[in-house]
């Protein structure tokens, strides 16, 4: 007989672990570190909870304003409401957002806050401008003798 002829084993090769890329920037970081001193607890500022961006004070404050340059606009003056009643859709809006789990925080919401404040400065005053120089331009007209 002939001899055997041994098929080898091919054993599997473990592959090595693939290590994950490394990402650009700085590496994330845990929200609470451990202190040298034992128990006591040291928070990062992202582990603070940031201050509510929507303000019901100032958002009620931009709501006013919206109403007034609504009025402006519409020569409506009914549309114009009180601080009051601002803060009070401002609570409600906040009930929405709640509920719904919209939230507009960080550079968002500051941008956001910025252009409403902007919005409500000078709105009312571009549109009481264009509304006298209109007022003008008719009063020039209706000087004016017809040829």
């Amino acid at each position: 007989m002939e001899p055997e002829q041994s098929n080898p084993i091919v054993e599997p090769v473990e592959a090595e672990p693939i290590a994950p890329k490394a990402r650009r920037g700085r590496p994330p970081k845990s929200p609470i570190e451990e202190t040298a001193i034992e128990g006591e607890k040291k928070t990062t500022p992202k582990a603070r909870t940031k201050k509510a961006v929507t303000d019901p004070a100032q958002l009620g404050k931009q709501i006013k304003g919206l109403h007034a340059m609504a009025a402006i606009v519409t020569g409506i003056p009914e549309l114009m409401i009180d601080e009051q009643e601002g803060e009070l859709l401002a609570n409600a809006l906040n009930a929405v957002a709640e509920e719904y789990g919209l939230s507009i925080s960080g550079k968002t919401g500051a941008a956001i806050q910025l252009f409403g404040a902007c919005a409500m400065i000078y709105a009312p005053r571009l549109l009481l401008l264009k509304k006298r120089i209109d007022q003008q331009r008719m009063a020039q007209m209706n000087e004016q003798p017809l040829p």
